[in-house]
């Protein structure tokens, strides 16, 4: 297995595990058609897996937009095999990351 087909499968496996698969085939629709360059967002994985801090809003009156584009970069990063680190909780745009 490559390094990307381990990472589209690590994404994969984190996504189910919290979301139905609908709501899973629906944000991965969602996120795939909004990238520009999607030979460097999904067809490759980074030559090395970063760890990488995100920092954001926690609030559950978090805007949508910013929400949407929080979603997108935390699935850009897990389809590049690197984690996002960040302080989580239930809401916010660090929520919405670790949902991406």
């Amino acid at each position: 297995m490559t390094s990307q087909e381990e990472a589209t499968k690590a994404c994969d496996e984190e996504f189910s595990s919290h979301l139905t698969d609908d709501a899973v085939a629906t944000l991965r629709s969602t996120l795939e058609s909004r990238i520009v360059d999607r030979e460097f967002c999904l067809e490759n994985s980074a030559s090395r897996p970063l760890n990488i801090t995100c920092y954001g809003s926690s609030s559950s009156k978090t805007p949508e937009r910013y929400l949407e584009e929080a979603r997108l970069l935390g699935y850009i990063l897990s389809r590049r095999g690197h984690v996002c680190i960040n302080g989580a909780g239930s809401y916010g745009c660090m929520a919405a990351m670790n949902d991406g």
